[in-house]
Formats: structure tokens, sequence, C-alpha cells
């Protein structure tokens, strides 16, 4: 049997999930790969990063974005991430642009994220859209502890990019 050797620190650490506050952040991306959602069983990219601005700098997010599909509305979020964090243009949005997951890497995208409930029924908050990273305005000071059971959506949008 192998030892696991594992140093938390003085402090120890927190393994409590701490979902990312309401409002609009730079999230850097640190990893980005394809893999079928176990939801729905198609193809998703997955991003892990962490905000780098305005607030709660550092805290790791994961982002999934539907990709490979046939239907434009769903391969709008997808445009979005790539021409908000800069590594097409809009125009170049056509026919089958060939994007490694790789180039993701490092790209900061501006995200929005709004109220929501987990699969259990617990606040949380979701990314709702990407915007470009100067928009970004930081915590919208929306406690998710404030939140009705149940609250969700994308009310409020308007109030978090001008």
């Amino acid at each position: 049997m192998a030892k696991i050797n594992a140093n938390f620190g003085q402090d120890g650490i927190d393994i409590e999930f701490k979902p990312v506050p309401p409002g609009s952040y730079v999230v850097r991306i640190e990893k980005a790969e394809v893999a079928n959602s176990r939801a729905s069983n198609l193809p998703t990219l997955y991003l892990n990063g962490r905000i780098v601005g305005p607030d709660n700098e550092g805290m790791p997010t994961r982002i999934s974005v539907p990709v490979g599909r046939d239907d434009p509305k769903v391969m709008f979020r997808f445009g979005q991430l790539l021409v908000y964090s800069g590594l097409c243009e809009e125009d170049d949005l056509k026919g089958d642009p060939d994007i490694d997951t790789q180039d993701l890497i490092g790209a900061e995208v501006g995200v929005i994220y709004v109220p929501d409930t987990d699969n259990r029924g617990r606040p949380t908050t979701s990314d709702d859209r990407f915007i470009w990273p100067d928009q970004a305005q930081g915590a919208t000071g929306e406690s998710l502890d404030d939140l009705p059971s149940g609250a969700g959506g994308s009310g409020g949008l308007g109030s978090l990019v001008s």
C-alpha cells in the first residue's frame, strides 16, 4: 500500500465549497478541456480559472460551455467566450474555426455570476454570460444567505454591466 504524504499547512484548509459572490469579474483561464457532459452526454468545454479582479482575487471557478453542436443558440455562448477573451473577432465566427483548448490557457474574460440554486436546492451562483474584461465591476454586494430558496435566473443583469 502506498503512503500519501500531504502538508495541509499550519492553519489547515477549508474544504467547504464557496460559490463566487454575485457580480461581474475577470477570470483568467488556467485549464481547458472538452468532455461529454454528464447531464446531456454532449460535448462541453470545461474551464477552470481564477478570479483576477476586481474583487475576490484568487477565488477558483469552473465554467462549462456547450460546444460542437449545430444549434446556433447553443454555440452563441462559445462564440461569446472566443470574442470576449480576445481569441477571435466576431467576424471570424463563421464556418468551422480552428480553436485548440491550449489557446484558452492564460486568456482573461469577463464573467457575470448570478444567483441560482444547485441541484439540492441550496443557494449558489452560476456563470450567466461573458463580457469584456474591462466591463467587470466586482461583487454586487448581494449575499447568497439573503436570497430566498429557489432564487435564480438572470434578473438584474442591467445593474451588473453599464
